[in-house]
């Protein structure tokens, strides 16, 4: 049995208390199609953020408002300083769906350099 490993290096850097706040941000396509409606929240230190749904509920487009890749209807987010996002689209990789999930992270990225 072959034995392989995967190795991430991380360089910490000071993160300051604010990650980000969602001001009543909206973001809709049409009357139907809601993604968010006057969304306010916080997001502080330590806290974990979970994007769960169906397909075609608005996660991406969720990720893509916070990277600033898609605009509000109204309100905005605003990031802390020293806050670095990594996102891996959907849209940009093409992969074997037989291959475990940790197969291909390592063909994409068996190196990430965070410098």
């Amino acid at each position: 049995m072959e034995e392989r490993r995967a190795a991430l290096e991380v360089k910490s850097t000071y993160i300051g208390n604010k990650i980000f706040e969602a001001d009543y941000v909206s973001k809709a396509y049409g009357p139907e199609k809601v993604i968010l409606k006057d969304f306010f929240y916080v997001f502080s230190r330590y806290e974990k953020l979970g994007i769960v749904g169906n397909n075609g509920t608005g996660k991406s487009t969720f990720i893509k408002l916070l990277l600033g890749l898609e605009r509000p209807d109204s309100g905005h987010f605003s990031i802390g300083e020293t806050v670095r996002f990594g996102y891996y689209s959907q849209d940009g990789i093409n992969f074997d769906e037989r291959e475990k999930v940790i197969d291909v992270v390592r063909n994409i990225a068996e190196y990430i350099d965070l410098g």
